[in-house]
Order: C-alpha cells, then sequence, then structure tokens
C-alpha cells in the first residue's frame, strides 16, 4: 500500500502520534464533563447552604431568572416542599405530572437527609435534577428540588470539544509537517543522491565520487557505495590492461605465424 520509504515513516510516525494527543483530547474533554457537573453541584449546595443560614430567603427560590443567574443554567422549576407535599415556595412553572411521579421517591428519601443528583431524559431533552433536604438547627424543616435544563452546560461542552478538536487537528498537521520536513532535508534527499550515484555506476560512470552527504547510516552508506566505485573503477582499469597486454600478445603472435610462413 505505501511504496515510498517516505510515506511508510511518515504513517508509522504519526500514527502514535495522533493516538497520543486524540487520547489526550479525550481525557481533557472527559475531565470538562466531570468539572462541569461539579461546577453546577457546587453550585447547587451553596444555595442551599444560603437558604439554611438564612443569608438567602427562601423566596428567593420564586425568581427563576436571578435563580438562573446564580446558577449559571436555564431553571426549568424550582420548588421548596415541607413533608406533608405542602409547597412552600416555587417558580411559576408546571413540570410534568410523570416527572414528579418519577421523582417522588427521591424527594421522599431527601426527608431522610438523602442529597441526590441525577440526569434524567424528557421528550429528547437532558435534565438535571437536584434534590436535597434543607437543615436548620439539625432539623430537616424542608427539601428543595431544582430542575435545570442542562442547556448552557451543553453549550459550554460543545465549545470545549470544538475547541480541543481544533487543537488536535492542529497539532497533527503539525507533526506532519515537521516530519515530512525532517524526512525531506535529512533522509529523502539524501538517498536521493545515493541512488543518482548507483545509476550512474550501473550506466557505467565510475568517474563520479560518491559525495558522504551526512554522519549517519545513510553516510555510512554512501561512503560504501563510493569504496565500491573505487573498486570497480580498479577492477575495470586491471581488466583493460589486461585485454590490452592479451592484445599485444596476440599481434606478435600473429606476426610471429605470419613470419614462420
Amino acid at each position: 500500500m505505501f511504496h515510498s520509504i517516505k510515506s511508510k515513516i511518515v504513517i508509522f510516525t504519526l500514527l502514535p502520534l495522533i493516538a497520543i494527543l486524540v487520547s489526550i483530547g479525550l481525557l481533557a474533554i472527559i475531565n470538562k464533563q466531570q468539572s462541569e457537573k461539579d461546577l453546577v453541584t457546587n453550585r447547587l449546595n451553596t444555595y442551599r447552604t444560603l437558604l439554611e443560614s438564612g443569608d438567602l430567603s427562601l423566596e428567593s427560590l420564586k425568581n427563576a431568572d436571578k435563580l438562573a443567574e446564580l446558577l449559571n443554567e436555564r431553571v426549568e422549576h424550582a420548588v421548596i416542599l415541607k413533608k406533608d407535599g405542602e409547597v412552600l415556595y416555587t417558580t411559576n412553572t408546571t413540570p410534568p405530572q410523570e416527572r414528579n411521579d418519577i421523582l417522588q421517591a427521591t424527594i421522599d428519601e431527601a426527608f431522610t437527609g438523602t442529597e441526590t443528583t441525577t440526569s434524567i431524559d424528557e421528550e429528547g431533552k437532558n435534565l438535571l435534577i437536584y434534590i436535597s433536604p434543607i437543615i436548620v438547627d439539625e432539623k430537616i424543616v424542608a427539601v428543595l428540588r431544582i430542575d435545570l435544563a442542562n442547556e448552557q452546560t451543553k453549550e459550554r461542552i460543545f465549545n470545549f470539544i470544538l475547541f480541543i478538536s481544533l487543537i488536535v487537528l492542529g497539532g497533527i498537521l503539525l507533526c506532519y509537517f515537521l516530519i515530512t520536513m525532517l524526512l525531506t532535508s535529512s533522509i529523502v534527499n539524501n538517498i536521493a543522491v545515493l541512488k543518482e550515484a548507483a545509476l550512474l555506476i550501473e550506466q557505467g560512470d565510475l568517474t563520479t565520487p560518491v559525495e558522504r552527504t551526512s554522519n549517519d547510516e545513510i553516510g555510512e552508506l554512501a561512503e560504501t557505495l563510493e569504496q565500491m566505485r573505487k573498486e570497480v573503477k580498479q577492477s575495470r582499469s586491471s581488466l583493460e590492461s589486461a585485454n590490452k597486454d592479451l592484445e599485444k600478445l596476440d599481434a606478435r603472435f600473429a606476426a610471429e605465424q605470419s613470419e614462420m610462413q
């Protein structure tokens, strides 16, 4: 499939570099996804802590726009519930009943002190659901539930993936050009010189010396080829000298034969 030495070296050198760059890119994307999730969770926990400490009024939950600014994500629904199911404060939104039914068991667990952050898919969109007990004076007084649209988070992750993809692609192209330039300057050109010298020897030109253009293995090969040229030239000179002597001997023999007749 790959006939030239240049293509073989480029391919088999570039493949490991591509694998490394892609692996680094994937790890960066995975880390970004996890860090975005952790950031959202930390913001939610901070908001709950502010409610518990009284630094924020429970009524702040009713303003979905300000809550979205605080959490850096669009809020689909938020509510503070008492244990008997009474709604203390809520945003002006009404979630589907199916979602409420799915989350009811998790809300019940929250009144026992369990905090839950989970993702659900609903009608083609992904939601991040945060359910946590609100504890005041070591007592669970209510449960906080916030449904986040996850749109801004997904957009940030998508932009990061695009950024990483461009970096990886740029790194691959840079490696390709550097490898190509290195091969062309240090290997391919020198091999071309040796090939031309070998062709001259094959065609019978033994007067053009083979120049050593590098100090590596290719240089050693050039030196070997030059030594071969010298030996072939010497052998040819010896053979030509022997032929001339033989021709003289034949001429002398022919002359003596002529005189004898």
